[in-house]
């Protein structure tokens, strides 16, 4: 199977990432019309319950897989061998996850039952997950183009077919198969190129202590991800899960996009990790810190600027509240951004598993204890303030264990300068703010205003500033150069 080169798979990644964060963009504004904000929450609680059991299913494998594979890539025997090992295990618990899902929401059976059945379907698409083995491949685009595919039929349905709070059922199923034909799509190609090989009991046994381990990792993100949703469900009422489920919806667009290059560069990172080659290491984490940086602090700081009109119309006056959250909740950019490229290019590939699953564990914890003590107190802004410490202090703890790789004078000479823009954008959008903020078109003036002061900014220090401007230079006079040569 061809690999494709950086560039590609970036852009792909990219692209995809794009696309399906603004298609639920798109439609987000439709159901808050239509099915509401108690069917969304009934929804956004129920995904939650199914979540849980589609991550045992997975058993750790994202990240296992993808480093297994990165390191036997280049020897076709023993990649059929080991993504063979991983699929069988990967099965097998994807039955037992089903199974008990399935009896468990008969014994606890309550008036969402066929919300909660419906899914279930998720949970059988995970058996066909197979992602990992071409992230693992550094083979990013059929599996772009076949989700790019599904999103699109997906939103062709709910336009068509929920009209009302009373389809919660039928856009549970819909965003379900949507799901599992993700995974379907690419089965044939991978049947085709990676061909059955004989196994042994002892070609699985021999991953279940690893898988183990990520799986305690992967649990606790889990748990991290569902915390506040279920404690707001439990100590407060369906419509601020709604509200904070959607605020999470909009700040999770600008983390999904940084999370592009954590993707695309763990196969790579891995592959170094195993020729003991840290020099490439170090240069690529220092390029995604610049890139988290710029994206991070540009996002944090414009969707604070915004977030009180953005949300009222965009999702419509009873979501008002969003506004609030997403103000409160916007710093979890960047240090989401941050853990993210520490953990894929540094401590994933170089098996630091204990330390990366010791590292969620505590911001579980944090979260946990914050969120619960400060919902009581003060409703969804205290499930916010409690992800915002539980992630700080899982950020120091992974810089703190990463010191021999990267420092944190380092980490400060990056990020200080996006951080000064960005708070510079901040004050513009402010003063803007002042004279025009009611209508739709005083919002897209905020954003127009607020994105090119930062960008000019940022566009002066990456060229004639930061320390890799020769190299941003260097880049643009080659791609001038291979365009003039092509003409």
């Amino acid at each position: 199977m061809k690999k494709d080169n950086f560039k590609t798979n970036f852009a792909f990644q990219m692209f995809y990432q794009i696309v399906t964060l603004v298609i639920p963009l798109v439609i987000a504004p439709y159901l808050t019309r239509t099915l509401g904000e108690n069917a969304l929450g009934i929804y956004s609680y129920t995904y939650s319950i199914a979540f849980c059991f589609m991550t045992f299913a997975r058993l750790g494998i994202d990240k296992y897989g993808q480093r297994l594979i990165a390191s036997v890539r280049d020897n076709e025997q023993r990649l059929r061998k080991e993504f063979w090992s991983l699929y069988v295990i990967h099965v097998i618990f994807t039955i037992f996850a089903l199974l008990l899902y399935i009896v468990l929401i008969n014994i606890f059976r309550d008036s969402n039952y066929y919300v909660y059945l419906a899914q279930g379907i998720a949970i059988i698409g995970v058996a066909f997950d197979i992602t990992w083995l071409y992230y693992g491949l550094e083979n990013f685009k059929l599996i772009v183009i076949g989700n790019l595919c599904v999103k699109l039929v997906e939103l062709f349905l709910i336009f068509a077919l929920v009209k009302n709070s009373n389809d919660i059922i039928i856009y549970t199923i819909i965003m379900s198969f949507a799901i599992c034909l993700g995974y379907i799509i690419v089965l044939p190609y991978t049947l085709k190129h990676i061909k059955f090989i004989k196994i042994e009991f002892s070609d699985l046994t021999k991953h279940i202590k690893p898988l183990l381990i990520l799986f305690i990792a992967v649990i606790a993100n889990t748990a991290y991800q569902i915390i506040d949703k279920t404690l707001l469900g439990i100590l407060s009422s369906n419509a601020n899960v709604a509200y904070y489920e959607y605020a999470n919806k909009i700040v999770n667009v600008p983390v999904n996009l940084i999370y592009v290059m954590g993707t695309v560069l763990m196969p790579r990172a891995c592959a170094y990790a195993a020729k003991g080659d840290q020099k490439d290491q170090v240069k690529f984490l220092n390029y995604s810190m610049h890139f988290v940086g710029f994206l991070g602090f540009g996002m944090m700081f414009g969707l604070m600027g915004v977030a009180k009109l953005f949300s009222v119309i965009y999702y419509g006056t009873s979501f008002e509240y969003c506004g609030k959250l997403m103000m409160i909740l916007s710093p979890v950019i960047v240090l989401l951004g941050f853990e993210n490229i520490l953990r894929t290019q540094y401590m994933i590939p170089n098996h630091m598993d204990k330390q990366f699953t010791a590292c969620i564990l505590l911001s579980d914890v944090v979260n946990l204890i914050s969120s619960a003590t400060l919902i009581r107190i003060i409703g969804a802004p205290g499930a916010v303030i409690g992800t915002l410490i539980a992630e700080s202090i899982c950020c120091i703890v992974q810089t703190l264990l990463c010191k021999d790789f990267v420092s944190t004078k380092t980490i400060a000479k990056i990020l200080s300068p996006y951080c000064i823009a960005g708070l510079i954008m901040y004050l513009v959008i402010t003063l803007v703010k002042h004279y025009y903020n009611t209508s739709p078109m005083d919002l897209i003036l905020q954003i127009i205003v607020g994105g090119c002061a930062y960008s000019v900014i940022c566009t002066v220090y990456l060229f004639f500033v930061s320390d890799i401007k020769i190299t941003i230079r260097n880049a643009i006079k080659h791609k001038l150069k291979r365009s003039n040569d092509k003409k």
